[in-house]
């Protein structure tokens, strides 16, 4: 996959992230309603890499986070929190940003923002190109066939990242109106649940088509979300995730530190007595 630098800062300077995560396994933080049936403290456990997207930090303040639409559309804590890697698309650092405290435009833009790179994208969904081209596709601009999603160009960047088991949360995939469609209060007209839906029925034929160029390439994604309408990938229970996630981690409290810092001088020190007492035996053997 190594080539062209996907991501920049504002004045053109390449980072270079590719592989950041490598090998990784990571929880795509999507927004169902599904969310508030989960113990999400687990999320913040050592060890547990988190990808948001939209608002969904509203319930899991994320360790990766993007978008596609509107800045403004998106909590001001997202993006003064320091502590978040934004990967936002390019043409987007001048946009205006919303005070959702004080409910009105904020003077400051994306470019104000801290821990923020900006990659290209494209609006032509192809299955065969779609992880080794060097933009990212969110989907396809109405001229090829429309339907666009945060979440095809958030699978897109997980990988790149070198994330190789994405398991999904709050993948619910599918909306009914005048019921809860999120995992907070958010309203949707008739028009804008129909939109969703029919997004969801379009991601599943997508899906469907990435999944074997997926495993072929070492990726694999599990939904940890019960009775999610997105049906391509294989159901995962959501506590065993968390346990493959930490895997390395599960005996923290245990790690010793004392001792660390005179390692190895002890280690050299206990090399040369042996030495010595090799050196005494072997005197004795010769007399």
């Amino acid at each position: 996959m190594a080539g062209k630098c996907l991501f920049l800062t504002e004045d053109k300077k390449p980072v270079n992230l590719e592989n950041h995560y490598k090998g990784a396994s990571c929880f795509l933080v999507l927004s169902g309603p599904s969310l508030q049936t989960l113990d999400l403290s687990l999320l913040k456990k050592p060890g547990v890499l988190t990808f948001g997207v939209n608002n969904s930090p509203r319930m899991v303040r994320p360790n990766i986070w993007t978008l596609v639409d509107d800045s403004g559309n998106f909590m001001m804590s997202i993006w003064k929190d320091p502590t978040i890697l934004k990967l936002v698309p390019d043409g987007k650092p001048k946009q205006r940003l919303f005070d959702n405290m004080r409910w009105k435009r904020s003077r400051s833009k994306v470019r104000d923002c801290p821990n923020v790179v900006y990659h290209p994208r494209n609006n032509r969904f192809n299955p065969e190109t779609y992880l080794t081209e060097d933009t990212i596709n969110w989907g396809s601009h109405k001229d090829h066939g429309g339907t666009r999603s945060v979440m095809l160009a958030a699978v897109k960047l997980a990988y790149y990242l070198g994330i190789r088991k994405l398991f999904l949360v709050g993948c619910d995939f599918g909306m009914t109106l005048g019921e809860q469609n999120y995992a907070w209060e958010q309203d949707r007209t008739k028009h804008a649940v129909n939109n969703n839906n029919s997004t969801y029925r379009v991601l599943n034929e997508r899906f469907s088509l990435l999944r074997p160029k997926f495993e072929e390439a070492g990726f694999y994604v599990f939904n940890c979300t019960e009775n999610s309408g997105l049906k391509v990938f294989p159901h995962m229970n959501y506590e065993d995730a968390i346990k493959i996630a930490r895997r390395d981690f599960f005996h923290i409290d245990e790690e010793r530190t004392h001792g660390m810092y005179e390692r190895k001088a002890l280690e050299k020190e206990a090399k040369k007595k042996e030495e010595k007492r090799k050196k005494r035996e072997q005197g004795k053997g010769k007399k």
